[in-house]
């Protein structure tokens, strides 16, 4: 069914990006609940665009709940998503989330950006933890990915 105004996956998005403009994070959620729970079909680009959401507004108890609420029901992140998502969860150092959502990456075959290895480094070896440092740098190049400059700077205070 179309409106006047788009489809009401549009109108959905279209208040959904207001209302985090405008700060009011919470009631975002709630119509995000609201649109995922109606008749409208939601797509990854949606569920994408709201994990990021919640990352930027530091809102990761809700973004890992979403992820394990939306993965089952065959949404899945963008690699540029779990990039950030790992990024994210650096700055609150949740190492079993972060092994997860590499792990997830893995079976479908996608691969961190160079930035989120990077940070992820820099906290391994911040918290002392130089063996799986080590394991995160190596993994890298059989990745596919080519360590840049601030990788060698990490691990040069190895």
């Amino acid at each position: 069914m179309y409106h006047a105004l788009g489809t009401p996956r549009l109108l959905y998005r279209a208040q959904i990006s207001r209302l985090v403009k405008a700060g009011l994070i919470n009631q975002a959620i709630k119509l995000f609940d609201k649109m995922t729970q109606s008749d409208c079909r939601v797509f990854g680009v949606d569920y994408n665009r709201f994990i990021g959401v919640l990352l930027c507004s530091s809102r990761f108890d809700l973004a890992e709940r979403y992820y394990f609420q939306m993965f089952p029901q065959g949404f899945f992140l963008t690699p540029f998503t779990y990039s950030r998502f790992i990024s994210a969860l650096c700055s609150v150092k949740n190492f079993n989330l972060i092994q997860l959502l590499l792990d997830d990456m893995d079976k479908l075959n996608y691969v961190p950006d160079i930035w989120a290895f990077n940070i992820h480094l820099n906290l391994l070896c911040r918290d002392k933890m130089i063996d799986l440092a080590l394991e995160v740098f190596h993994s890298i190049v059989k990745k596919g990915r080519d360590p840049d400059v601030v990788t060698y700077a990490i691990m040069r205070k190895v």
